[in-house]
């Protein structure tokens, strides 16, 4: 039972049932001090409660943001029917004070005990106490691999207005009418599963986003020329009121129906310092070991951007290798007719309020003892914050992951002044050369005046003896796909 307290006198308590160590309280009041107590209760009774905690204010601008370390299943899943996954713990309450957009994501370790089945999630938005809306969502594969988890990420849009209320949940189901179970989080660690995590962040101006619930194919890929996917429908243009930096990301289902070929998905800049264009950020998404097992593929890139200056970002694609007669594919489904949202978002961000760095290197690492988080380049893939006001980051990991040696996945975290703040587990247990284009999220509270050191850390699931795993795919032009970590800072 978590009991809020402002100035020292109780609100109502909240009682939540056992399964993970995060709990959302929700109805705070922005500009408001709360701390709050914790206690426990079994058949017997209830227990003292805990002294009180450090006081906290939540602000208007800030995201919000909903995690939990615990395992969730999933059985006889009718493969129709979408149902939420966790009412008490990965919900969001949101009351803007002004209108605008959200920027709604979730990240998920999504995987199946049983062949041939997938994992669709999604978010959806209940307005006003009205009927949930699908916004976005994503199918993970299992159809060709199990205890393969797919660190699995998707993205969208919803328009707010002052003062109304909204509920924003996450959903799950299998792909078809499914007799087994399907699973979200992998491990556990001693601090539970890899969490399942759903934020919002409110942006009153400076956000682009294009998407299209088409399916997209693309035969006879000669593994060197990217194209678009849809020139019309995912596409942002952009000038920028002000200098920055852009942060974009890319997100599609993405598949094959022939075995022995990969995805390839690239973000396509013009325009200023750009000129005609180039690929800005990839990520190589699996099909090798596997056909009809849909990627949640997420690929992100920042880029730096001056003011008055007009910039054009189109989603590209193409296979990993020239593949005469294969086909690849983008979106799953399909639900209603309509497929799973391939999209493309454009963020303008301040230069003091996002850092980032990404390497064209391929990174190994042989003989994990499965236990142990490594750094995967402590020099390079390392940021170091100082922020000048309390603030919360929202920090992102993205890498290619893939193994030469079936029956070992990759974890991939982001370690904060050394401690592991968020983790995801890729699959290849099942596939051996089919990257993952893998996706990791934490938000985590920055206060003014302290020093943070950011890196991107990995390791084995298990014990891996001889085996190697691999951070970057291709390559390309000598450059492997990006391994990326940033930080976009929301301060009050």
């Amino acid at each position: 039972t978590v009991t809020p307290y402002v100035g020292g006198i109780a609100s109502s308590p909240i009682g939540y049932a056992p399964g993970s160590t995060t709990v959302l309280v929700p109805g705070l009041a922005n500009g408001t001090a709360y701390t709050f107590t914790v206690s426990a209760s079994n058949g017997i009774g209830g227990g003292p409660a805990s002294s009180l905690s450090n006081a906290v204010t939540p602000m208007a601008m800030f995201p919000y943001s909903a995690v939990s370390t615990g395992q969730y299943q999933l059985t006889n899943s009718d493969g129709a029917t979408w149902v939420e996954m966790d009412a008490a713990n990965l919900r969001l309450h949101i009351t803007p004070s002004g209108s605008g957009t959200a920027l709604l994501s979730a990240n998920a370790d999504l995987w199946t005990a049983q062949a041939g089945v997938n994992q669709d999630f999604g978010i959806f938005v209940s307005a006003a106490g009205g009927p949930d809306t699908a916004v976005a969502w994503k199918e993970s594969g299992g159809s060709a691999g199990t205890f393969s988890p797919n660190a699995a990420f998707v993205q969208g849009t919803y328009a707010m207005t002052a003062g109304t209320t909204y509920i924003v949940k996450l959903k799950w189901k299998a792909n078809i009418p499914a007799g087994g179970t399907i699973f979200a989080g992998a491990g556990p660690l001693s601090t539970g599963f890899s969490p399942t995590r759903l934020t919002a962040v409110l942006v009153s101006g400076g956000l682009g986003m294009a998407g299209s619930t088409q399916q997209y194919r693309l035969a006879n890929s000669d593994g060197t020329t990217w194209l678009d996917i849809d020139p019309s429908a995912l596409s942002v243009s952009f000038t920028p009121s002000s200098a920055g930096v852009e942060l974009l990301g890319g997100n599609a289902d993405l598949w094959t129906a022939n075995p022995g070929v990969n995805q390839d998905l690239g973000i396509f800049v013009s325009g200023g310092s750009f000129g005609a264009g180039r690929v800005v950020g990839w990520k190589e998404s699996g099909g090798f070991a596997g056909i009809f097992s849909p990627n949640a593929a997420f690929v992100q890139a920042a880029i730096p951007v001056t003011a008055g200056t007009t910039y054009q970002a189109r989603l590209q694609w193409k296979a990993n290798h020239a593949a005469p007669g294969a086909t690849i594919f983008a979106g799953a489904g399909p639900i209603a007719g309509r497929f799973s949202p391939t999209s493309l978002v454009a963020l303008l961000q301040p230069a003091t309020a996002l850092t980032s760095t990404a390497r064209n290197n391929q990174y190994q690492l042989a003989g994990s003892d499965g236990s142990t988080w490594i750094d995967v380049d402590s020099t390079n893939l390392s940021l170091t914050l100082t922020p000048s006001a309390n603030c919360l980051a929202i920090l992102a990991g993205n890498a290619d992951l893939w193994t030469a040696n079936a029956g070992y996945n990759q974890d991939l975290g982001i370690a904060v002044n050394g401690t592991l703040v968020s983790w995801k587990e890729s699959g290849g247990f099942a596939g051996t050369f089919s990257p993952n284009a893998a996706f990791v999220q934490g938000v985590v509270s920055m206060t003014a005046g302290n020093s943070y050191t950011v890196r991107l850390r990995w390791k084995t699931n298990k014990p891996a003896g001889g085996a190697v795993i691999y951070s970057g795919a291709g390559p390309i032009a000598g450059l492997f796909s990006p391994t990326g970590l940033s930080a976009q800072l929301i301060c009050g």
